[in-house]
């Protein structure tokens, strides 16, 4: 009786804690609308730790724009993050787990209009890491 009790605490000190880490350089898979559409050559650089996730997005050059980035700072589960743009749109942002993957909704008021964007990233399986640059497991 005691090699099984052993080898079952063994087996949940072996199994990962809680939601997935999305840590590393993602590329986002963007489908061109159209034979004339330019996609941008665009990565997203995260760093989770617990609850705290920072996302910086790299925007690569294309045409005559040079390469680009910008870092945003969310906490998962807290409190919604409002900024404001330069043209002062006020955005509302709110992430939270859904199983396994990351609820991101973004609320943009306008001066004429509100909109709202939902987003789930989710890690694929590991035989699967096509769209994934880099990533801690």
């Amino acid at each position: 009786m005691r090699p099984l009790i052993l080898i079952l605490l063994l087996a949940c000190a072996a199994r990962p804690p809680g939601q997935p880490n999305f840590t590393g350089t993602w590329k986002q898979l963007e489908e061109p609308r159209s034979s004339q559409d330019r996609r941008f050559n665009t990565q997203n650089r995260l760093a989770q730790q617990e609850q705290k996730l920072s996302v910086t997005t790299i925007l690569g050059a294309n045409g005559d724009r040079q390469e680009s980035t910008y870092t945003r700072e969310y906490e998962v589960g807290g409190e919604p993050k409002v900024t404001t743009d330069r043209e002062g749109d006020q955005f509302t942002n709110i992430v939270r787990w859904e199983g396994d993957s990351l609820m991101f909704e973004t609320v943009k008021k306008e001066k004429s209009a509100t909109l709202t964007s939902p987003e789930v990233w989710t890690r694929p399986p590991p035989s699967d890491f096509g769209a994934i640059l880099d990533t801690a497991q």
